[in-house]
């Protein structure tokens, strides 16, 4: 009797994790069928870190890697190969590589399309939100400790938690989305303003 017992624990148990998991996994998908058909977006921004400084402005997107941000301090492009940072009162322009295993805004379209797959994720809810909680697997070459997306109701992620190696947290809210503009090409490249400093880091 207390084997049929246990067995059938077992069996409850793994019933329900399989439950939990499909939807963690619908949901998942749910928003990576969302962004499937986004090929382009802005939004308004805020950025929250450890430092206590915050940085808000504006965020342009479109597929592949192309992001654009812009501050009242700076504007930053990236084509998925280099960034260019211009900071206005100094006149400066500081040029990298991008770079592939960082994970920012600049990784957008990696948290929601390839990050999942080398990693564990769980879903969770806090005050109504349904969380996704991308947690990267051992064998990994993930370089970070956790990345948490608040997902609205029209599975748009608003809100982006990344805890870093060192477990700093950075915090990014997104707001008034703006899907599907057909936004130019020239957006995301950028040209040296006449006479600013550039340090070339490539």
């Amino acid at each position: 009797m207390k084997k049929l017992f246990y067995l059938n624990l077992l069996v409850l148990i793994c019933f329900v994790g399989i439950i939990a998991q499909n939807r963690e996994n619908n949901l998942l998908k749910k928003v990576q069928d969302k962004y499937k058909t986004i090929s382009s977006f802005s939004t308004n921004f805020i950025q929250y870190s450890g430092s206590g400084k915050n940085i808000s402005g504006k965020f342009y997107y479109k597929k592949t890697n192309n992001i654009r941000l812009e501050t009242n301090a700076s504007i930053i492009v990236s084509n998925g190969s280099t960034n260019w940072n211009y900071i206005k009162n100094q006149n400066k322009v500081i040029i990298s590589k991008y770079d592939d295993s960082d994970v920012s805004m600049f990784s957008f379209n990696k948290i929601i399309s390839d990050f999942p797959s080398k990693s564990n994720v769980e879903q969770s809810t806090e005050k109504g939100n349904n969380i996704l909680v991308i947690i990267p697997k051992e064998d990994s070459d993930l370089n970070f400790n956790q990345v948490k997306l608040w997902i609205n109701d029209d599975d748009l992620v608003k809100k982006i938690e990344i805890k870093e190696k060192n477990n700093s947290l950075l915090s990014i809210e997104l707001s008034n989305y703006k899907i599907n503009q057909n936004l130019p090409d020239s957006q995301f490249s950028f040209t040296t303003p006449e006479g600013s400093k550039v340090i070339d880091l490539r």
